[in-house]
């Protein structure tokens, strides 16, 4: 339900880089001085001042647009070879079969959320002006160590409910092996997110989508079923850890008393918010699966996956937002600016999935999984909606923790949960699994508003709705309207897949058109990227070609 989280296997929570249990998965900056588009970068360390072969190009010539356009493009091709893996695996293996694997990955991902938390803290402050970054390292390793103890002795004591809950046999041993694995290369991922090389982390993400696709493919192929799935995550994570390790650049130093309280300070209430906030992001997933069955839970994150587009934008924008106001605001400047830039484009992908799904949900699912799949249908719309409110409320999330307000951001996401579990627990008993996804769109709408409250608490005069996402709003019912009317006159358009794929980017065009029409602001933002993409591209060749001079 902060984030539902792009499946979760595709990068365990890539969209979890927030750090904060929001609804979104892996659960992450130049001469601007925003987050969106058009803003700055943010690191503890100063740029270089010069384009040097041995360090590369000059820092402060690449933008942030720049940035985000690389995190984008790795998140999607992210998300076209994962969506092609998931569509093997499942037919493959079935709802029952796809849906186990996730309640097993979900209960490592919430076992996982107090070294996410924790490394969120971390992030904070190694975004932060004169931290010690070995000390942070080795104070988060540390943390990993230690509770990967505490999972495997919790593992190994209900084993039997782990087996029964989820259906897969080998349910300990993988729940303890998820665990390990994610609780390792999430936190690292924060870190590098932390020094301002968003590119970089999503780069990497799409390294480990590359190395588990395969992996999981052929064991599934050879019928492991629940647990190739998860060895495949298992294997490839491993592998880009100590890639993560290299970027960062850093030596693990053990910390000071010093350090570690002044990561403690944040971490405390940062673990509660992710604890709280993992159970809110996917408590539909443990109540379909508890009142209704794995088959819908297979059902729900097939749903999921079709509507990670929607993310794609605003979780790259969302790595750069927390290091920069946490910067801004140790330097005692305006931060409101910053949040509004960064809302103003969050949401600039959702939009049009969440007018796609609303108007192709049945076909597009029918299409890519199967007609095993079609009940999956009501959860493509109702997800949709839901990608829309959720990349509006996470960068609200994000700002708050760096203005250092965990404290309300851990009560805002009990009060989320709270509402989830009120209105969701009755519309599943009594209704459908339908039910889970309406409580957690009723639930993000007032963590929504409260983020607000608690930004303007702090003197932060943030827009609730920018000029930009009226803009995105107008030109997304143009998309639904276009589509429905075209689906209406020519019947083969969601009979062929090669027809649906032709109505979904005809939607796309006509939704960019009108943006790009209406909106004066976008048609900046675009013509300054394709500056930025020229003077990054002429930046690098002289970098290269001074490189290979004796």
């Amino acid at each position: 339900m902060s984030e539902k989280p792009s499946p979760p296997d595709s990068a365990d929570e890539s969209s979890d880089r927030t750090a904060d249990g929001s609804k979104s998965d892996v659960t992450g900056p130049s001469t601007d001085s925003g987050t969106g588009p058009d803003s700055a970068s943010a690191s503890n360390a100063d740029p270089p001042t010069d384009s040097d072969p041995a360090t590369g190009p000059d820092a402060s010539e690449v933008s942030f647009r720049v940035e985000v356009l690389k995190g984008a493009t790795a998140k999607f091709l992210m998300f076209v070879v994962g969506l092609a893996g998931s569509m093997y695996m499942a037919r493959a293996v079935g709802p029952a079969v796809y849906g186990g694997f996730y309640l097993l990955l979900s209960l490592a991902q919430f076992a996982a959320r107090f070294t996410h938390g924790f490394a969120g803290a971390s992030q904070k402050r190694l975004a932060e002006t004169d931290t010690p970054n070995g000390e942070i390292l080795g104070l988060t390793l540390g943390t990993i160590g230690l509770n990967s103890a505490v999972v495997a002795v919790g593992a190994a004591a209900f084993a039997g409910p782990l087996r029964e809950y989820t259906g897969v046999a080998d349910a300990p041993l993988l729940a303890v092996a998820l665990f390990v694995a994610i609780s390792t290369f999430v936190p690292m991922q924060f870190l590098l997110a932390g020094t301002g090389r968003v590119g970089v982390t999503n780069w990497i993400d799409l390294g480990r989508t590359a190395v588990r696709l395969p992996l999981q493919l052929t064991l599934v192929a050879l019928g492991f079923g629940a647990a190739g799935m998860a060895g495949g995550l298992i294997a490839a994570t491993a592998v880009c850890v100590p890639a993560t390790l290299y970027c960062l650049g850093v030596r693990p130093e053990w910390p000071s008393r010093e350090t570690a309280a002044s990561v403690w300070s944040h971490a405390r209430w940062n673990i509660l918010t992710n604890l709280t906030g993992k159970a809110y992001t996917r408590f539909d997933v443990f109540l379909i699966g508890a009142l209704v069955s794995a088959s819908v839970v297979g059902g729900y994150e097939v749903a999921l996956e079709l509507t990670v587009p929607a993310t794609i934008l605003s979780n790259v924008i969302l790595d750069g937002l927390l290091a920069r106001v946490s910067n801004l605001a140790s330097l005692d400047r305006d931060v409101g600016p910053e949040i509004t830039r960064g809302l103003a484009y969050s949401s600039l992908l959702a939009v049009p999935v969440c007018g796609l799904a609303l108007a192709l949900a049945r076909p597009a699912v029918t299409a890519v999984y199967g007609p095993e799949y079609a009940s999956a249908a009501g959860f493509v719309a109702g997800l949709g909606v839901y990608r829309v409110v959720q990349t509006q409320r996470e960068p609200l999330n994000d700002a708050a923790k760096a203005l250092d307000r965990p404290d309300a951001t851990f009560r805002v996401s009990v009060i989320a949960l709270a509402v989830n579990i009120v209105v969701g627990v009755p519309l599943v008993w009594y209704g459908s699994a339908l039910g889970a996804v309406a409580a957690t769109i009723a639930a993000e709408l007032v963590r929504w508003v409260l983020l607000h409250r608690v930004l303007a608490a702090e003197g932060a005069t943030v827009s609730r709705v920018p000029t930009q996402v009226r803009s995105q709003f107008a030109a997304g019912a143009t998309l639904v309207v276009a589509v429905l009317a075209v689906r209406t006159a020519v019947p083969v358009a969601t009979t062929a897949w090669y027809g649906l794929a032709g109505l979904a980017a005809a939607g796309l065009v006509t939704y960019g058109t009108v943006l790009l029409a209406i909106d004066a602001d976008v048609r900046g933002v675009a013509r300054r990227t394709v500056g930025d993409v020229t003077r990054a591209a002429r930046v690098a060749r002289r970098w290269s070609v001074s490189a290979v001079r004796p």
